[in-house]
């Protein structure tokens, strides 16, 4: 509490009254909780009792200043009534006070939200003009805190010294307030600076739960509510927004992964545009074989072409395979990795939320993104990714370019008419248009003519046709430029907009 002289309790009459406010006048805050029971917290000072109501009362309740002062003290060690006189101690006077008490809340609460407030000005602790010298005249004020530390705690810091502290359970320190319950100091966030000054060290508070419940809890509530995090125990993590209170089980942050590898001191610096559309393009051929953990990832490594130094991605599923590349200034001793499936799509998600750019570096077993204030660490998948460069056809001499939006639509209309979207779409390449033809057994067919150049001989070729959306809604370029060799070879697919980046793709029987 602010104040050795303060009491929380219910209402009652048996509640001590402060001996050193009998003849001045006090300040007591009542709270009204949301489960209707009503708390009193008495104060010497204006000051203290406003910093008690920011700070340690509920967001959720009512709550009243209220200017009053002592009349009598009752002493409830007085002995029970004098049978011999029929006299009533002063004990028995104090559970009549009691009951007179618990009749006449409603008229407290009323005269509080009567009251004045503007009589004085409120003051906050640690100024000059404090109205009882909480600043100039505090002991402790002066001390060194070098080998304490403190962590958040409400809407400040707590912080609580050793059993061996010389200065343990001094009223004020460093413009902070000795809480009894805590066993220690409490500090309003505005003196983190100072704290840090005085020698002490923030740790902040640590705990593990759930991060699904977390999210969806955060995504829930309105945006501009203020969300106050209190870690009540190692156990139990409370949330206060508003009107809402949530308590969410913890775990021992001893249970939580450590990833405190050593990761190579020489960032790799990556522009977040260049990185995010080298994952795009090369995420969809990622394969969900778990027989072949080693393409269940992309194979991030360095290329060299023309003396110019490349960060190449490549994925494949053996249907199909994506590959871009993005310039990099020549790095030495690379060592490359297969990025997890996971991590490439949480990578996704974070780098399409923030401007900044990306700082990448590896220890011997994970990787390292870095993007602004956020980091992911992740496993690098442990296995040899095979030559790839071996199946790019490189003489594939028929050419098919076609206006990429169109193409995109007349495959998906077509397709339409099956039921399975894995079943393939024949398309039968002449010169001057393409036709796209899908038969279904079970839902029937559909055809469609598309305007296409095309230099070759007439050639008729079957595609999975979500393997061939998906690259199709890769190209940038207005274009999409088709390198085939015959009905069965694989097919090469290309972006004009995009030099550094292609696509793979095995024809199917139909």
């Amino acid at each position: 509490m602010p104040s050795s002289n303060t009491s929380t309790h219910y209402f009652s009459a048996v509640t001590s009254v402060f001996e050193d406010s009998a003849n001045s006048a006090s300040y007591t805050v009542y709270e009204i909780k949301s489960d209707g029971r009503v708390m009193n917290s008495q104060f010497t000072s204006k000051t203290r009792a406003f910093d008690f109501a920011r700070n340690y009362t509920s967001q959720s309740s009512q709550v009243y200043v209220y200017k009053t002062k002592c009349i009598k003290i009752f002493d409830t060690d007085v002995s029970a009534t004098d049978e011999s006189t029929g006299v009533r101690t002063r004990n028995q006077r104090s559970n009549d006070n009691e009951s007179l008490f618990a009749q006449n809340v409603d008229m407290l609460i009323q005269a509080a939200e009567a009251a004045d407030e503007t009589d004085e000005e409120y003051v906050p602790s640690g100024s000059e003009d404090d109205d009882d010298e909480y600043v100039d005249d505090m002991p402790g004020l002066e001390y060194d805190l070098t080998g304490l530390t403190f962590t958040d705690y409400g809407r400040g810091y707590l912080m609580k010294p050793s059993r061996k502290t010389p200065f343990r359970g001094e009223k004020y320190l460093n413009n902070g307030w000795w809480n009894e319950s805590q066993g220690g100091w409490f500090f309003r966030s505005q003196y983190y600076d100072d704290l840090v000054a005085a020698g002490a060290t923030y740790t902040g508070s640590s705990t593990t739960t759930s991060a699904t419940v977390l999210h969806d809890l955060l995504r829930k509530l309105p945006s501009d509510l203020e969300v106050v995090f209190v870690l009540q125990d190692e156990n139990k993590l409370s949330i206060t927004a508003e009107n809402s209170k949530f308590n969410l089980l913890c775990l021992p942050v001893n249970n939580f992964p450590n990833f405190s590898d050593s990761f190579s001191k020489d960032d790799i610096l990556l522009k977040k545009k260049n990185f995010l559309s080298l994952l795009n393009k090369t995420k969809i051929s990622m394969s969900n074989d778990e027989t072949r953990h080693y393409l269940n990832g992309i194979y991030i490594h360095i290329t060299e072409s023309e003396k110019t130094s490349y960060l190449t991605g490549v994925a494949t599923d053996s249907h199909r395979l994506s590959s871009s590349s993005i310039t990099l200034d020549k790095i030495d001793n690379f060592k490359p990795f297969i990025l997890p499936k996971k991590a490439v799509f949480q990578l996704c998600n974070l780098l399409q939320e923030n401007k900044e750019n990306i700082l990448l570096n590896s220890s011997e077993t994970k990787i390292q993104f870095k993007i602004g204030k956020s980091k992911i660490i992740s496993k690098v998948i442990d296995g040899k990714f095979p030559d790839y460069k071996k199946v790019v056809p490189q003489k594939n001499n028929k050419t098919l370019e076609v206006d990429t939006k169109d193409f995109i639509h007349s495959v998906e209309r077509v397709i339409t008419v099956s039921i399975d979207r894995k079943e393939g779409v024949k398309i039968a390449l002449k010169k001057g248009e393409i036709e796209l033809f899908v038969n279904s057994s079970s839902s029937g067919e559909g055809k469609e003519n598309l305007k296409a150049d095309y230099n070759s001989e007439d050639l008729t070729v079957g595609f999975n046709s979500r393997y061939l959306l998906d690259i199709a809604s890769e190209i940038q370029d207005k274009k999409l430029i088709m390198n085939l060799n015959d009905s069965v070879s694989p097919v090469l697919i290309q972006d004009n907009s995009d030099k550094n980046s292609y696509f793979v793709i095995m024809p199917m029987k139909i």
